[in-house]
């Protein structure tokens, strides 16, 4: 069984927003970080599986309680939606010149 486009996708994209946090790209890694609040937000109950099984590791950790965790932390997402939601926004990258001509 292959893994999920968007398991996937929200793997590499977490990657990315450490990344550019630890860069101290800090608008940057927020805005990614809300992207990953709603991707956990519309995954379905087999993609929480998937990524489960992906972050799990025995014994202390099996996919179970992770899943578990992940089901805690879709809920809290969507409790605090209202925090990172505006987030979402797309923004001009500020380091391009804007031309008036």
């Amino acid at each position: 069984m292959g893994v999920s486009n968007l398991v996937q996708y929200h793997i590499e994209s977490s990657i990315n927003a450490a990344i550019a946090e630890a860069s101290g790209y800090r608008e940057e890694a927020e805005r990614l970080r809300a992207q990953g609040s709603l991707r956990l937000v519309v995954m379905s109950d087999e993609d929480l599986k998937e990524l489960a099984q992906m972050l799990s590791y025995y014994p202390s950790r099996p996919p179970e309680v992770v899943y578990h965790e992940l089901k805690a932390a879709v809920a809290e997402q969507i409790r605090t939606a209202k925090q990172w939601v505006g987030l979402l926004t797309a923004k001009p990258y500020r380091a391009l010149p804007m031309s008036r001509n």
